[in-house]
């Protein structure tokens, strides 16, 4: 027979949650993002999240977290937005929803086991336009019906290192990426010969080019060199093209077309094909 708990023992217990409660009233501006911040000024060094055999601190945490909100920020996420979660329990779903969080943006967190109709429901119940996917949730956005109801959708993968949308011309190439680390824009021009001499000297990367006879090449040879490369149909980069038509436009436009959860690139041939 279990020992009777005291009466004492069990209010106790009862007034140190009220007491944490009553710090976190629905009425009350404080965030999950307060929370990290709080964390990380108080004990930077703390483990905050365990997944298998790998722990990650306060602060490494917050940094991950940085990171992916300044991603989402430049593809336009912004304050007041609903956007879906579809990613399985893992440490990328953390980094993504307390990126959210820093923005304060709304997040959504689907089922992972559902698709068809089912997933189109709950899309809708939501209001999310936005949503990030992981990769083993890509085959149940990969349709025309989502494809419709999320305009705009985001490959969680693409958050953990870099993307650079690059734009060929004849005699220059214009590159257009976000520093993960500050958030910075970054729009460079390159001339044909220093273009391989760049990516040389970069962490392997998505590179995301306009399909053309030339891109083959370049397309071979920046895998050659450590990189994945992506290259897609014109139209698919015409529909994020935005204002005037300018090297700069097109290479942020191929930089967010890239980044879509699902996308069809053309295949990438040999020299020989």
């Amino acid at each position: 027979m279990s020992a009777v708990v005291p009466r004492e023992v069990t209010q106790g217990k009862l007034d140190r949650r009220n007491a944490v409660a009553a710090k976190f009233l629905a009425s009350s501006s404080f965030t999950l993002a307060d929370l990290i911040g709080s964390g990380v000024h108080a004990h930077p060094g703390r483990a905050l999240l365990h997944y298998g055999a790998r722990a990650w601190s306060y602060a490494e945490v917050n940094t991950k977290a940085n990171r992916w909100a300044h991603a989402l920020h430049a593809l336009g996420v912004r304050r007041g937005e609903v956007v879906a979660l579809a990613l399985e329990n893992r440490p990328e779903f953390v980094f993504a929803w307390f990126a959210l969080a820093k923005l304060g943006v709304v997040a959504a967190f689907l089922n992972t086991q559902i698709g068809g109709r089912a997933l189109a429901h709950a899309l809708e119940v939501t209001g999310a336009q936005r949503a990030i996917v992981g990769e083993e949730c890509l085959p149940a956005f990969d349709t025309p019906e989502m494809a419709e109801r999320i305009g705009n959708g985001m490959d969680a993968s693409h958050f953990e290192r870099g993307v650079v949308g690059v734009d060929i011309a004849k005699r220059v190439f214009q590159l257009y990426w976000v520093e993960m680390q500050s958030g910075q824009i970054k729009s460079l021009q390159l001339r044909r010969a220093k273009f391989l001499e760049h990516f040389a000297n970069r962490v392997s990367c998505l590179i995301g080019m306009e399909a053309c006879g030339g891109s083959q090449h370049w397309a071979r040879e920046l895998q050659n060199l450590g990189h994945e490369v992506k290259l897609l149909p014109a139209r698919m980069v015409k529909a994020f093209v935005g204002g005037n038509k300018n090297d700069v436009a097109d290479a942020h436009a191929i930089w967010t077309a890239v980044q879509q959860p699902g996308i069809k690139a053309v295949a990438i041939k040999s020299e020989g094909q």
